[in-house]
């Protein structure tokens, strides 16, 4: 498993079960008061993430399904444009 550079913050639960994330976190990720974050609970632990990082996870995830060398959007404009051609 390749290492990433990480940072360990601390952090703690207040008694309405929020947790205050440090300015540099808030700051490196460009959050906001009242943005919303994703907390994911996973076998091995918590982990939080942006909605940026969770559209840009999926994004991946969907580009990962189809052939590397096609556009999507093209062929779906090409086929739109054959049927539009048959009515």
């Amino acid at each position: 498993m390749e290492q990433q550079d990480q940072r360990v913050y601390r952090s703690r639960v207040d008694s309405s079960g929020r947790i205050l994330l440090a300015a540099e976190l808030r700051q490196r990720h460009r959050l906001q008061p009242g943005d919303t974050v994703a907390v994911i609970d996973t076998p091995t632990g918590l982990q939080v993430k942006t909605q940026e990082q969770l559209v840009r996870e999926m994004q991946d995830y969907f580009l990962s399904l189809g052939p590397q060398d096609s556009v999507w959007s093209e062929e779906l404009l090409a086929e739109r444009r054959s049927e539009s051609e048959r009515d």
